[in-house]
């Protein structure tokens, strides 16, 4: 572990051991490189909005940009941006490219700027830009697109406190921050993705409790954990057959007397007990990867031959287990059964697909009675 520098606090870049044991970064064939465009974009009418510019720009095109542009004096108006930094920081160099590169655009003018981060450069810019001074909070955007261990304590340190701009992180990734960190950032994420992550870590604590007054939950294997989840939700949770209702980019499900309509989301699947696809494979993912359960655990979106589809996946020992929560039974092997993952999710490409038979299946549910209190 590398010490970067003293800014006030301590600011490390972990080396080999960042990848949590990998010996190769399987995630990099989804990083985004090779993009550098900078086109001019005309506003709507009566907009009242002066032309501007939009670049798209990955981390490995920033000499590019900066010798292009910058460095030959040329005049940029205002910048629609979008960057792409999803690799892995493993060297103090690494660190300070990017310390150099946002020290750069500091300088720009911008409308609205996203940057699209890893677990990695998401604390990383987070650090640099509370160091810097950034003076574009108001119009940032910071995403964690890739999260290359998503159960390990250790990483769960993303510096969120000191985030310069809006934080577009879900309940699912934000379960992992303490109250106080949650209390620290609720001027810089959703109001109501915050408040449904704050209930959420209530929720999980309370299952979790649960299951540790009923079982010997130290002595869980993965396999329990994701059968536990699946038999909780299949005797908790039902499908929801009310009409859908879109509203500021979200389905809502809508009761028929026109009161208490709920997202199929996982506080909403939850509290109302009833959930789409979608909504029960969030919900199993919030039960699985989290502080108490440690299980490596994703929501995949794809197709069925019924149409759009969502379901669980969870990595144990490198291997990618799925479970469908609406139309097929743990463990399975859901890719024979017509199941395809849309060609943007990265758990299907980078992790083989494995399954249970049934007899393995039945032994982990005697394994799961034999831990019973």
């Amino acid at each position: 572990m590398a010490v970067v520098e003293q800014w006030g606090k301590t600011h490390c870049i972990f080396n080999g051991s960042f990848l949590g044991g990998f010996k190769m970064d399987k995630y990099q064939s989804f990083v985004k490189v090779d993009r550098f465009s900078l086109a001019e974009r005309t506003p709507l009418p009566r907009s009242n909005k002066p032309k501007y510019l939009s670049l798209e720009l990955s981390f490995d095109k920033y000499n590019e940009f900066i010798n292009q542009t910058l460095k030959k004096g040329i005049q940029l108006p205002l910048l629609e941006a979008n960057f792409y930094d999803e690799g892995i920081i493993t060297s103090d160099e690494e660190f300070y490219l990017r310390y150099s590169f946002l020290k750069a655009i500091n300088e720009l003018h911008f409308i609205d700027i996203t940057f699209n981060l890893s677990d990695s450069t998401l604390p990383a810019y987070n650090a640099i830009m509370e160091k810097i001074g950034w003076k574009h909070n108001g119009e940032t955007n910071l995403k964690m697109t890739i999260d290359r261990n998503p159960v390990s304590l250790e990483r769960r340190d993303l510096r969120l406190e000191s985030a310069q701009g809006k934080l577009l992180l879900p309940e699912e990734k934000l379960i992992w921050c303490t109250p106080a960190i949650l209390y620290e950032i609720k001027e810089k994420v959703d109001e109501r993705v915050l408040n449904d992550a704050i209930k959420l870590k209530e929720i999980v604590f309370d299952y979790y409790c649960r299951l540790n007054s009923l079982y010997y939950v130290e002595e869980f294997t993965d396999f329990d954990k994701i059968w536990l989840a699946y038999d909780f939700i299949k005797r908790h949770i039902s499908f929801a057959n009310e009409a859908v209702v879109v509203r500021d980019g979200r389905e809502w499900r809508n009761n028929p007397n026109g009161i208490n309509n709920w997202a199929s989301e996982p506080l909403g699947t939850y509290l109302h007990k009833k959930g789409i696809c979608e909504g029960q494979a969030r919900l199993m993912q919030v039960l699985l990867n989290n502080q108490y359960m440690k299980c490596d655990t994703t929501t995949i979106n794809g197709s069925h031959p019924l149409g759009s589809h969502a379901w669980s996946g969870t990595v144990v020992d490198d291997k990618l287990y799925q479970t469908c929560l609406t139309m097929s039974n743990p463990l399975k092997q859901l890719e024979k059964m017509g199941y395809i993952p849309d060609d943007d999710q990265i758990y299907p490409h980078i992790y083989q697909c494995s399954s249970l038979s049934n007899k393995e299946l039945m032994d982990v549910q005697k394994h799961i009675k034999r831990l019973r209190k």
